[in-house]
């Protein structure tokens, strides 16, 4: 078989618009890579913390090898518990024009619970988006005010009797 062939079938099946990758990875692909950004994204939440941490209370707080690895099982666990049902409701259907029959991998929730896609997709909006992203914007913006506030070795202060060189 020529290359030009093993291409155009390729182009062919890209193009087409329809599923050709079957029942398990209708499902697998979308739930896969919705566990892969919620995890990635309360990975860099889990980051945010440890840096806020870090830098505003060195002195205080020292995490330990094994609770980062319990924080990042737990952060697996909630990615791939929450994403379950895009797993359950991800199919193949078929959906019929007047010029052809298309085969494509859609969700699909049976009749009467879109109450409960709402919820689903309200859910992972908060868990996945809107949380992380409230807790890295708050960290780092305390970061960021303790950075400002910090006085630099040398800096000079004025005091009650004169200028004065603080000692490092």
């Amino acid at each position: 078989m020529s290359p030009k062939v093993k291409q155009s079938h390729l182009a062919e099946g890209i193009l087409d618009n329809q599923w050709h990758f079957g029942w398990f990875m209708c499902k697998a692909t979308p739930y896969l890579q919705s566990v892969s950004v919620c995890a990635s994204v309360n990975t860099l939440a889990d980051f945010a913390v440890d840096r806020y941490l870090a830098i505003c209370h060195y002195m205080e707080v020292k995490i330990s090898k094994k609770t980062c690895k319990i924080i990042i099982l737990c952060i697996w666990i909630v990615a791939t518990s929450i994403m379950i049902p895009w797993a359950i409701y991800y199919q193949i259907g078929s959906y019929t024009t007047k010029v052809q029959t298309l085969v494509l991998c859609g969700d699909t929730w049976p009749n009467g619970e879109t109450g409960q896609r709402s919820y689903f997709l309200g859910a992972i909006f908060l868990c996945c988006y809107s949380v992380p992203l409230v807790l890295i914007f708050a960290c780092y913006f305390l970061i960021a005010v303790r950075v400002w506030r910090r006085r630099a070795p040398g800096e000079k202060i004025s005091s009650s009797i004169g200028v004065q060189k603080l000692k490092s």
